[in-house]
């Protein structure tokens, strides 16, 4: 048994293999306490609330601004006062709930 797989993909009754680079994105998708965001936060709006998850921007608390590409955000920061622009990859911010 392997902890939170409900069941395998099959073309009938054979199972299909995973195209290269699937396992590495959702394990690059995991965070401190093992749990795997299912997509990235395509479904942000313009000034919600967003927490950075990863690197040197980790834990800083903002507000979305825009999708700068397609795996990349960019959010407003309150860093010394002043609201910084920050460009940050999709996959390290989540909508603060």
């Amino acid at each position: 048994s392997t902890i939170g797989v409900s069941d395998i993909i099959c073309q009938g009754d054979r199972p299909l293999p995973m195209m290269p680079g699937v396992v590495e994105e959702i394990i690059e998708r995991e965070n401190e306490e093992g749990l795997v965001c299912a997509a990235p936060n395509l479904n942000l709006r313009k000034g919600d609330k967003v927490r950075v998850e990863r690197d040197s921007l980790c834990d800083q608390v903002g507000l979305f601004e825009t999708m700068a590409d397609k795996d990349r955000v960019i959010i407003l920061l309150n860093l010394l006062g002043r609201q910084v622009r920050a460009l940050v990859p999709a996959k390290d911010v989540y909508a603060c709930i």
